[in-house]
């Protein structure tokens, strides 16, 4: 699906899910879907988010419950979070392995050093993350 159309089909869920009501008011379902799309992770709302893998024939799902920030700094942590944590960041929600670097030169060498090795990382689920 489009980028653009997986942020429209995310807010009709957002929409559904609250019974076409504002964002004020209480949810009234819940609604459950799966994605490798980077487009459709917001961090924002982290306590919605589940990660399932399979490891060793078992499945394992990992979320986090608990508020990751104080009350005085959640909302300047959150704008962060949101800021920081672009679709292609996201992409490491994904990945089998991530390799983390400090910039656009390190993201774009290590790419071409893995090409010259005849290794697609996008193949082995690798992703570089600046």
């Amino acid at each position: 699906m489009h980028p653009y159309k997986q942020k429209v089909f995310l807010d009709v869920l957002k929409t559904i899910a609250r019974g076409g009501k504002t964002e004020d008011q209480e949810k009234s379902d819940q609604i459950l879907f799966t994605t490798h799309s980077p487009n459709l992770v917001e961090i924002k709302n982290y306590k919605s988010i589940l990660i399932v893998k399979k490891e060793n024939c078992e499945t394992k799902i990992s979320q986090i419950n608990e508020d990751i920030f104080d009350e005085e700094e959640k909302e300047k942590e959150e704008f962060k979070l949101i800021i920081e944590f672009d679709p292609e960041r996201n992409e490491l929600f994904f990945a089998k392995k991530v390799l983390l670097v400090e910039g656009d030169t390190e993201k774009i060498c290590l790419r071409e050093i893995a090409n010259k090795l005849d290794k697609n990382l996008d193949y082995e689920n690798i992703s570089i993350i600046v």
